[in-house]
């Protein structure tokens, strides 16, 4: 990954070419220089997707909606907004974030669009 105050087209250290890459992940965030956060809110969504796999089987048997809520507040959202606090609040950030959240709201809760069954229960925003 080279900026444009970058001279040559090689990089190398100690004669050893460095491979170029368009962006990499460092500390667990997806870096490059044009600071697109696409790649990296599709990284944050699949990890709160992730993260909440294991913990659906465990909600559909709980009846506490606290419980369901709290589970799901320190598991599922810190992998979802895990370094948000570096991204530019723009529009888009936003909407893609609230995106991601009301759909795996809308499974914790057992929602179904289609049928447009309301649930017990809202979190906050």
């Amino acid at each position: 990954m080279k900026n444009a105050f970058c001279d040559g087209e090689r990089i190398e250290l100690e004669g050893t070419q460095i491979a170029e890459t368009m962006s990499y992940v460092y500390l667990g965030r997806s870096l490059n220089m044009e600071n697109d956060l696409k790649e990296e809110l599709g990284r944050r969504r699949r990890a709160a997707w992730a993260a909440f796999g294991p913990l659906r089987e465990a909600t559909d048997q709980l009846t506490d909606h606290e419980l369901r809520a709290h589970l799901f507040d320190s598991t599922v959202l810190p992998a979802l907004c895990y370094a948000a606090e570096t991204w530019s609040d723009t529009a888009a950030t936003l909407k893609s974030l609230r995106t991601v959240h009301r759909a795996l709201e809308r499974c914790l809760l057992r929602y179904n669009r289609r049928t447009h069954c309301k649930p017990d229960f809202a979190l906050p925003v």
